[in-house]
């Protein structure tokens, strides 16, 4: 069996939508016929080179009949995971995924633990920022990703309508828990969100003074 047929089946048998790397058939051969096995598919449009080093195994829309391409989050991820890093999602993404932002980013960039560096996807970028300790340690949750997309936007870029939605949003979670994560956020968030947990404990006590006052 040659070197392209063994990748080939190998790619085959992890199913359409499959993002893989030359270093995920290290077992097939040398790094120099692997390469070559990979250019001779892509050309063959057996697969697709996504970028350097990134190749895919397309899936097809079976009406269309177009490929359904991967989406560059999808491919940070599966980068992150080849080099043994963890990201987390910042600025326009992190509000996109929670919808609070309606704009769809053509590059991204996500903090890493690992080291910088920009990835050329077609038209797009993918860029990793070497995250400080700090924000690395904010959860790869919604609380998480909300306060990581904030420290993006900046204090400049809160508005009325903007601090409603995350007041909404904070309520699903426990005072213990965003006060545990304000701690790994930039000052400015910390001291946004005391003043919401303050005007929420006034608005609480307001409530229950009036439930006093109609049951006297």
């Amino acid at each position: 069996m040659s070197i392209k047929t063994d990748i080939l089946e190998r790619i085959k048998k992890r199913g359409k939508g499959y993002i893989f790397f030359p270093l995920d058939f290290p077992t097939v051969g040398t790094t120099e016929n692997i390469a070559l096995a990979l250019h001779r598919l892509a050309k063959e449009k057996e697969i697709l080179r996504l970028g350097k080093g990134i190749y895919y195994y397309p899936k097809v829309d079976e009406e269309l009949g177009i490929v359904l391409y991967p989406s560059l989050e999808d491919i940070a991820y599966a980068v992150a995971n080849r080099d043994g890093v963890n990201i987390r999602p910042t600025g326009a993404k992190a509000l996109n995924e929670l919808g609070l932002s309606t704009q769809v980013p053509l590059n991204v960039v996500f903090l890493t633990s690992g080291r910088s560096k920009t990835i050329r996807i077609g038209k797009n970028i993918i860029t990793f920022q070497s995250g400080n300790s700090r924000r690395m340690k904010l959860k790869g949750t919604t609380l998480g990703k909300l306060l990581l997309g904030l420290e993006t936007l900046g204090k400049e870029s809160i508005d009325p309508d903007l601090l409603t939605e995350i007041e909404r949003r904070l309520s699903r979670f426990s005072t213990e828990d965003i006060r545990r994560e304000a701690k790994k956020a930039s000052p400015w968030i910390r001291d946004l969100l005391v003043n919401l947990e303050k005007k929420e404990n006034a608005t609480l006590a307001g409530t229950n003074s009036a439930k006093k006052d109609r049951n006297h």
